[in-house]
């Protein structure tokens, strides 16, 4: 059936408008590339100090600059801007972002306390109480008041992307700083791969000791770095099939694509890889329900290129996932190879059946632990190598229960903006699955405290408040 021709071309110039703004945000990711390498230089820490209150002038007039400026930051998770303490990038944009907000909101006389009321708020309120009245009991409530500050700041950016991102322009832009970030942190990780590879490190699996190369990326750990890929992956296997995007983009992509699919089977994580499977399946149920056409949800298959780019460039890391891949559902005490991660979730819940109201306090659980650990296990746990253990032991039982309501409202309000089937429910596809695989690699890995995550979160509230202007 032929479309009106005036039908025909609104939708011609939307997709224009689309690769436009897609191009503009990749010279702006670029300038922001370059911009944080020049940061990242040993200058002095006052010439710093200097660039950093010279880039609250412009977030006054335009504080998207800040948003994709912190989106960019999110992937140099490692690295620090020393501004006379360590404070990482995502910290200082976001929170110049903030003051160039109220400042804005000021000037117009706006109020934000409308503009605060996100889904699941009296949920947050509810878990940020909860874990605050878990410091009353900590053994050390320093350490835990440190914890507990970040999660508050956390907390403060999934209700901050709401309020800047509104519009498809900007989600277009937000992507694009994000690949942009992610690129940079790719290229690390493979760069790592090939000058490491002649200086391997033993790898406990259930056959032995194996050698091979974790790559990390600029997370300082593979864990994390796999997990912020897991983030960022299902957007861009979608995305490669996206007509509203110009050829080159889509080609683009699809490199990326390939090199983060390489990149997370470098991380040698178990957790990652499982978390890539769920969200490889979240791609094909909600494409389905937000009628993406079936060559869209190809995009699962395009990790079998991953892979097969992986057995040729890296065929001892494909060894190394031989042997660890089968032990991830290895439970068997007698075997070696899980026994501390086992010791530790059972410990956690040992702790949590002792301190059933208010836990033992936020980020008090490596010091406890040590009480509960067995004799031939060794001690030397600084998490649980599972979130919601983690978060049971510390902050009990009612206020873990908390935190996962506020969860799943999110997801509820993810999932709405997948089944709009809008010109950004792609997006939302996309992000709502690697928040899923996410969630599922928090039952490998301590990593709530990342501000990626939560970054995701608050844009999944943000593409459903752009649906439903639409």
């Amino acid at each position: 059936m032929m479309l009106p021709l005036r039908v025909r071309t609104a939708q011609a110039d939307q997709d224009r408008n689309w690769s436009q703004r897609l191009l503009l945000a990749g010279a702006l990711g670029l300038i922001m590339a370059l911009a944080s390498l020049f940061a990242l230089l040993p200058y002095p820490e006052w010439l710093l100090a200097i660039l950093g209150i010279l880039l609250l002038i412009p977030l006054l007039w335009w504080p998207t600059a800040g948003l994709l400026s912190g989106v960019f930051g999110l992937s140099l998770d490692q690295y620090y801007l020393n501004i006379g303490f360590a404070l990482k990038p995502w910290i200082v944009l976001f929170g110049l972002t903030s003051l160039a907000l109220l400042a804005k909101s000021a000037k117009r006389r706006e109020s934000l306390s409308a503009s605060i009321s996100v889904p699941g708020r009296f949920w947050l309120i509810c878990f940020l109480v909860g874990t605050g009245l878990s410091l009353i009991v900590a053994n050390d409530a320093v350490r835990g008041l440190r914890l507990y500050i970040v999660l508050l700041l956390l907390s403060g950016l999934y209700v901050l992307v709401p309020l800047l991102v509104r519009d498809e322009r900007t989600i277009s832009q937000i992507i694009a700083a994000w690949f942009a970030g992610t690129a940079i942190a790719v290229g690390v990780g493979l760069g790592q791969y090939m000058t490491s590879r002649e200086q391997t490190i033993p790898i406990l699996t259930s056959v032995g000791i194996v050698r091979g190369v974790r790559v990390y990326g600029t997370f300082g750990d593979p864990n994390y770095f796999a997990a912020f890929l897991v983030l960022g992956l299902p957007v861009a296997l979608i995305g490669i099939f996206q007509r509203q995007i110009v050829p080159i983009v889509r080609i683009l992509l699809a490199g990326l694509a390939l090199l983060m699919g390489l990149t997370l089977i470098l991380t040698l994580s178990r957790g990652g890889l499982l978390g890539m499977v769920v969200s490889s399946v979240g791609i094909l149920v909600f494409g389905t329900r937000a009628g993406l056409p079936t060559r869209h949800l190809l995009g699962p298959l395009y990790l079998t290129a991953a892979l097969g780019t992986a057995v040729v460039l890296a065929p001892d890391a494909i060894v190394v996932l031989q042997h660890r891949l089968p032990d991830l559902l290895n439970v068997d005490r007698g075997s070696a190879v899980n026994l501390e991660r086992i010791r530790l979730w059972e410990a956690a819940l040992e702790i949590a059946s002792d301190h059933p109201f208010l836990g033992i306090g936020l980020g008090n659980f490596p010091l406890v632990y040590p009480r509960y650990a067995e004799v031939d296990v060794m001690v030397r746990a600084a998490i649980a190598h599972n979130s919601f253990l983690e978060l049971l032991a510390e902050t009990g039982p009612l206020t873990l229960l908390m935190g996962l309501i506020f969860f799943g409202q999110v997801l509820r309000r993810g999932y709405y903006a997948c089944v709009s089937r809008g010109s950004t429910s792609w997006v939302a596809v996309g992000f709502l699955s690697g928040a899923i695989g996410f969630l599922v690699q928090m039952l490998t890995v301590s990593i709530h405290y990342t501000a990626h995550f939560w970054f995701v979160l608050g844009l999944l509230i943000a593409l459903d408040r752009i649906s439903r202007k639409v």
